[in-house]
């Protein structure tokens, strides 16, 4: 019969398989934040769909800053890829 492990030394290695485990299935959803690798993995993962946010760079008066539609797309977008996993790109304007 094998000898059971000491409790002092199961602790410390189920908390790092634990954290090892995290961060396996943690992917950003922001393009911007993933290596090469993760970028593949994380567009395998979005069966193969990104989110391109597209927005206006225009003045909305001296009140509201000129990015105001380009912040929207892209918040709109990474609250969508929270619910379905997907790679949100940064935001493109014209």
């Amino acid at each position: 019969m094998p000898k059971p492990i000491p409790m002092k030394y199961l602790l410390p290695l189920v908390a790092l398989l634990i954290v090892f485990s995290i961060q396996a299935q943690s992917l950003s959803i922001k393009m911007e934040e993933l290596s090469a690798p993760e970028f593949i993995s994380a567009v395998e993962k979005s069966s193969k769909t990104i989110i391109l946010p597209i927005g206006v760079f225009e003045k909305h008066g001296p009140h509201m800053p000129v990015g105001t539609d380009l912040y929207t797309a892209r918040e709109i977008a990474l609250r969508a890829a929270e619910k379905e996993y997907t790679v949100v790109f940064p935001w493109y304007y014209f």
